[in-house]
């Protein structure tokens, strides 16, 4: 079975205890929590290499959306998608918009990481092996 890697920004510890517990449930969700700043989120990446990034823009440690990008330029084939509160496609395009690959809803999270673990596991399978 293959390891997917999730990282995830984002201030609110009440939804981070539950993504955690939930991706927990999950063999092969590899979750690492949160990095506090720029400087922690590269190190957390070079060190541990996360096949999902989920970002919130309302962080205040320090990971706005410029030093996002530069994160994003850096590592493209990372996926990264913004969480938001509500489901609608104009998160979806003001995200898409700066550098992400998407948006998702916080309180429908399970059931769209169902959906992008499968985007992984798909791109693996099509990727051949060095």
């Amino acid at each position: 079975m293959s390891i997917i890697k999730l990282l995830v920004f984002d201030e609110n510890t009440e939804f981070r205890a539950s993504l955690e517990q939930y991706t927990h449930s999950l063999p092969e969700i590899d979750y690492r929590g949160v990095a506090s700043d720029v400087e922690g989120a590269i190190e957390k990446y070079a060190q541990w290499g996360p096949d999902i990034i989920l970002y919130t823009s309302e962080l205040v440690t320090g990971l706005g959306l410029d030093q996002f990008s530069a994160l994003r330029r850096a590592w493209p084939d990372v996926l990264c998608y913004r969480l938001t509160v509500f489901d609608e496609s104009v998160y979806d395009e003001f995200a898409t918009g700066q550098g992400f690959d998407g948006s998702l809803p916080r309180a429908e999270i399970e059931e769209h990481l169902e959906r992008i673990f499968e985007l992984v596991k798909d791109a693996r399978k099509s990727t051949p092996e060095s």
